[in-house]
């Protein structure tokens, strides 16, 4: 969804491709925005108030098509607003502001520079959930972010990495299974130059699901060949890797800077190894590092920037175009989608205060542009400041317009003050005098060549650090610290507005500031460390101290001769809200962060170039400043000198030589084991094309001997198979006269065989007449036993009738009968006895005898007719047998001969076999002997490389070591080269000690012994030594110490002011001359009235004495309790 275009707002071609990104916002001096901002108050008037919490505004998108490179000019897309507008005015996304959806088409979400940090996470937290609610919609399969992911570097917090935890969590939990994919950033990183120790490491433990690329790598997403390509901190390498990359349809992810790109100062990248033309190659190229959404060079370009997805500073307050892009590689088109949730900064005119609602501001850093500042009544601004504070304004400050700036000439040097040297110019010199000076100790034994590479290491490695480093011969880059007034607002003891105009008092002068205790006479100190660096110059003051009695509105305002202002406030009733706003010449506040930490750091680094340690021991001369001469403070005298030298870059730099030689370290290691590893490879490669040699001039010697014995076969064959032919006759002739046998013999068993049948048949009716004799003889047998048996039986059945029971059942049977006659019973008929079968004779079987004997003669005749024909048939078979015996020696010798030529034609088939597949295979192993030759030579020349690279290693690891050594600032060991540099910079300061301490001593008296007494020097460990029989350190008394360290201070202020940017026309003295006798504040007053007259500078010494001759600035309370500064005389 994207907001209505309002009538009238149209921003005409805001987003074609022909647009530079800088041009995607309006100039806050624009009529466009203007009348903008008079329609949108319009608008929120008619619109009805609603809780800045629970409002909600829909997304715009932004369509970014491919285009062939050419396309014809004037071709552009439609432009929503650039601000969203409230709920009522939202539309539905025109169909020409959406790409066609595929279900199998890829879709990629592109995050960039999330920075997550304990500033962003709220505002982080209603991206992500406009974010998932277009993730959950269009369903990406990849999502891929751009590094910086979080903000710390070197380390995370807990709660950061649980927060994205929880990101990564809700991606990977949707149903589709998207893959993500984490690219490492400078800020995800140890540091500059360890990628492998970064913060996204734990991720990738999630395998198969989370990806983190460390290293430059190539993989396949969706089909499509991809190139990651992490922050380097040399970027020559990125465009080294590039130019062997690259290719048409690849596409790339890298982090890191572009020549050409808008930076996040707004300014353009002058500085950078890889330009717009390395990437071009590749089909599409995302970028992040730069937080400006766009391309990089020609708007038609493939190299873009995603940007970040939330604005980063008040210099974003009318880029609108954060988010998130979605990319389609299958068309090759992408999407910003803008973060409805992204405006955070907010400029308003002084004239559009009237029209301001809460909506516009609340939650939000607010700054408000004055027209012109003596229109406006201060407390008018107060009071607009406070209205936009309880409309919910996080932060609110005033821009002022351009006034008028008083131009001031540079104050010549004074006498005897040391010349303004070029660190650019000084540290080369100084290189190249060490190494000089290491020639002339080593004249014999120094090896020049290896002097000239680490002299040309060295210079080629702080190259970085010298263009951050301060250069005082550049004017227009000197901060000229002129002083004009310091204003305090319910400061500490100050009561209301009190200014302290130093452009009232007398020019180049010494002051006395007196008064009594708790006056505010230290108050000014503090007003002016307070504002530059937020802190105190004594011990810590609670934050409830700082304002008057608690007010709610405490402010202090340094302004400067050139233009600049700084104004530190700490305004609130419960809750207390610390800004701090730097205001350049013409009027315009700076950004530099988020807060007034960020904003100090910036100050401290790129305009004073001093931290308060520095300030407080150059600037500000306290009462404790003994401490810093004596040896407890030999660690900040160390810290503060070096810094004042501008040797406190050497610093970072043995800590980026020792981060160097860890990434070396492991790069060897690594190197080391690839060499092994291509070592072992060549060995293996190497055994193996000897074994495919050895294999091959076997095989020769093998396809020599099958020919040879190829040849002795075929010799064999010829000889055998003529014999065989022989073979072959005898034996038709043995089966011919072996057939003829056959032939005699077949009748002979015919007749045997018929002469067998008849045999049979005789024999067969010669045992019918056998059983039919047997038969009857066994017939005649049973006849005799059944006659036999009758006789019996009726022997017996007579027998017993004539016996009393036989004749009582006689008549029982009789009586019995008579009743069944008398009854008319038929009795049952007595069953006959079977009828025994008859005896008879059946006439055709009746056994003859002399038919017996007849079939008995013709057996006999028949088996003498057998037995003749059998004879005969055995001599037919004797001769077979031999006709068969004679075949068996010409047959035996046939098969023998047979299977010798059989097995020769075998073994004659398996040679030229084997000799067709040798010949199919020499070409094989000759190609292949070839690939392991080719592989033999690529490897060596990997190894060459390997070994060239690590032999480059190894001589950067030995050059960075020799400078780590150098540079080593241990208590118990300095290096030679940060000595030399630190003696070549406190011959400056030791040459001012000796006219400021005469200065000191000098009375009437002839003190000169005295001085004497009092010499020092500061060693190049920054000691402090006594000289020519002077007082050690602990023998001086309070006074002589007091001389001593204002000798110290008033050299080191001299060196500062001419070596530093930063170059104050004040200086503070608390409290220090009260050790002094009357002689020394006078011989104190003397040389600051010289010092401060050369150079126009005033001096003001915080005393409770009374000074005569001096002039004083009377600090005093009156009848309210209002503090007032008053010069006296």
């Amino acid at each position: 969804m994207i907001p209505r275009l309002t009538p009238g707002l149209r921003l005409h071609g805001v987003l074609r491709t022909s647009m530079r990104p800088a041009l995607f916002c309006c100039h806050p001096e624009t009529p466009i925005k203007a009348t903008f901002v008079r329609k949108l108050a319009t608008r929120r008037k008619t619109a009805t108030a609603k809780d800045p919490a629970t409002a909600t505004t829909k997304p715009q998108s932004t369509r970014k098509t491919t285009t062939s490179r050419t396309r014809a000019a004037g071709t552009s897309t439609k432009s929503p607003s650039l601000v969203p507008e409230t709920p009522t005015d939202i539309d539905p996304i025109p169909p020409d502001h959406t790409l066609s959806q595929s279900p199998t088409e890829p879709l990629w979400f592109l995050l960039a520079d999330v920075h997550i940090s304990d500033r962003t996470i709220p505002r982080l937290e209603k991206f992500f959930d406009y974010f998932f609610t277009e993730f959950n919609t269009q369903k990406p399969s990849q999502v891929i972010f751009l590094g910086d992911i979080f903000h710390v570097r070197g380390g995370t917090d807990p709660t950061h990495h649980r927060v994205f935890t929880d990101l990564l969590e809700r991606i990977l939990q949707a149903p589709w299974h998207p893959k993500v994919h984490l690219l490492v950033g400078n800020h995800d990183m140890k540091n500059r130059y360890n990628r492998q120790d970064n913060s996204l490491h734990p991720f990738s433990l999630n395998s198969g699901k989370v990806y983190v690329y460390s290293e430059n790598k190539s993989v396949v997403l969706d089909g499509h060949p991809v190139t990651f390509i992490p922050f380097h901190a040399d970027d020559v390498i990125v465009r080294d890797f590039v130019k062997t990359d690259v290719t048409p349809d690849k596409i790339a992810f890298y982090h890191g800077p572009v020549l050409g790109a808008i930076m996040n100062t707004k300014q353009i990248c002058y500085e950078a190894g890889v330009i717009p033309d390395n990437l071009a190659g590749y089909k599409r190229t995302f970028l992040g590092h730069f937080h400006t959404h766009g391309p990089v060079g020609d708007p038609e370009s493939s190299v873009l920037y995603v940007g970040a997805p939330i604005q980063s500073n008040m210099g974003d307050a009318n880029d609108l175009n954060k988010g998130f892009v979605s990319y389609r590689p299958n068309q090759n088109e992408w999407i910003l989608h803008r973060n409805p949730y992204a405006e955070y900064f907010v400029k308003i005119p002084w004239s559009g205060m009237d029209s301001v609602t809460p909506e516009m501001v609340a939650g939000k850093k607010v700054q408000v542009r004055m027209a012109k500042e003596p229109e406006v009544e201060q407390s008018q601004i107060e009071e607009a400041r406070e209205r936009l504070f309880d409309m919910g304004a996080d932060m609110v400050e005033v821009r002022y317009k351009a006034r008028d700036v008083k131009k001031v000439s540079t104050a010549q040097l004074a006498s005897g003050e040391i010349t303004a040297v070029s660190l650019q110019d000084t540290i080369p010199d100084m290189v190249n005098g060490f190494m000089g000076v290491r020639k002339g100790d080593q004249p014999w034994g120094i090896n020049l060549d290896l002097e000239e590479k680490r002299r040309e290491f060295f210079l080629e490695f702080i190259k970085p650090y010298q263009q951050n480093a301060p250069r005082v011969e550049n004017t227009g880059k000197v901060f000229q610290g002129d002083l004009a007034s310091i204003t305090m607002h319910n400061f500490r003891g100050v009561r209301d507005t009190c200014k302290f105009d130093l452009d009232a008092l007398p020019g180049s002068d010494v002051f006395l500031v007196a008064g009594a205790n708790g006056s505010g006479k230290s108050t000014l100190i503090e007003a002016v460390v307070w504002c530059l660096f937020g802190e105190f110059v004594g011990k810590r003051i609670p934050a409830d101290e700082i304002a008057y009695k608690d007010a709610t509105d405490c402010y202090v305002r340094l302004d400067f001769r050139n233009g600049y202002s700084f104004i530190r406030q700490r305004k609130g009733r419960k809750t207390k809200k610390l800004t701090f706003t730097i205001i350049d010449p013409l009027g315009q506040t700076e950004e530099h962060g988020h807060d007034a930490t960020s904003t100090t750091k910036y100050l401290i680094e790129n305009i004073l170039h001093m931290d308060i340690s520095m300030f407080k021991q150059t600037v500000v001369i306290g009462d404790n400043a003994e401490y810093f001469v004596r040896a407890a403070g030999e660690q900040e005298r160390t810290q503060t000198l070096d810094m004042m030298f501008g040797l406190d870059f050497l610093g970072q730099i043995r800590e980026e030589l020792g981060f160097m030689i860890k990434d070396l370290e492991r790069q060897i290691c690594q190197l080391e084991n690839t060499g092994r590893g291509l070592k072992n490879q060549i060995h293996e490669n190497g055994y193996h094309r000897h074994t495919r040699a050895t294999e091959a001039s076997d095989e020769e010697i093998r396809v020599k001997a099958l020919n040879k014995e190829l040849d002795e076969l075929n010799s064999r064959l010829d000889p055998l198979r003529a014999k065989l032919k022989i073979h072959e006759s005898e034996i038709k002739q043995y089966r011919e006269a072996l057939n003829d046998v056959e032939m005699k013999r077949e009748p002979i068993s015919k007749i045997i065989n018929t002469l067998s049948e008849r045999q049979q048949t005789y024999r067969m009716v010669e045992r019918q007449h056998e059983n039919l004799r047997a038969e009857r003889d066994r017939q005649l047998e049973i006849e005799r036993e059944l006659m036999m048996q009758e006789q019996e039986r009726r022997q017996k059945e007579y027998e017993h009738s004539l016996t009393l029971q036989g004749m009582f059942w006689s008549f029982f049977n009789q009586a019995v009968e008579s009743l069944r006659d008398y009854f008319g019973i038929i009795p049952d008929p007595i069953p006959e006895p079977p009828k025994e079968k008859p005896a008879h004779i059946d006439l055709t079987k009746i056994y003859d005898p002399i038919l017996q004997e007849y079939n008995r003669l013709k057996v006999n005749a028949l088996t003498n007719n057998i037995s003749y024909h059998q004879k005969r048939l055995s001599d037919q078979m004797r001769e077979q047998r031999i006709a068969a015996e004679a075949l068996r020696a010409p047959k035996y010798e046939h098969r023998r001969l047979e299977n010798i030529i059989n097995t020769s034609n075998h073994r004659r088939s398996q040679i030229e076999g084997q000799l067709s597949y040798i010949s199919s295979q020499r070409n094989q192993r000759a190609r292949h002997i070839s690939e392991l030759e080719s592989r033999a030579k690529q490897l060596s020349a990997s190894l060459e490389t390997n070994s060239a690279t690590l032999l480059a290693r190894n001589q950067k690891l030995s050059l960075a070591g020799f400078w780590q050594l150098q540079l080593q600032d241990a208590a118990t060991k300095k290096g030679a080269f940060i000595t030399h540099c630190r003696s070549s910079y406190v011959s400056h300061i030791n040459t001012l000690i000796p006219p400021i301490l005469s200065s000191l001593c000098d009375d009437a008296e002839g003190l000169l012994s005295t001085q004497q007494l009092l010499l020092f020097q500061l060693t190049p460990d920054f000691q402090l030594r006594p000289v020519d029989g002077a007082l050690s350190l602990a023998k001086r008394s309070r006074g002589q110490l007091t001389r001593t360290y204002l000798a110290l201070f008033l050299g080191m202020f001299i060196v500062a002011r001419a070596r530093m940017q930063f170059r104050p026309n004040f200086l503070w003295m608390d409290e220090v001359i009260d050790a002094l006798d009357v002689t020394g504040i006078e011989g104190l007053q003397t040389w600051l009235r010289e010092y401060c007259g050369a150079i126009g500078a005033r001096a003001f010494l915080l005393t409770h004495r009374e000074v005569s001759g001096a002039r004083v600035i009377r600090v005093e309370k009156d009848m309210a309790g209002r503090t007032q500064y008053k010069l006296v005389k």
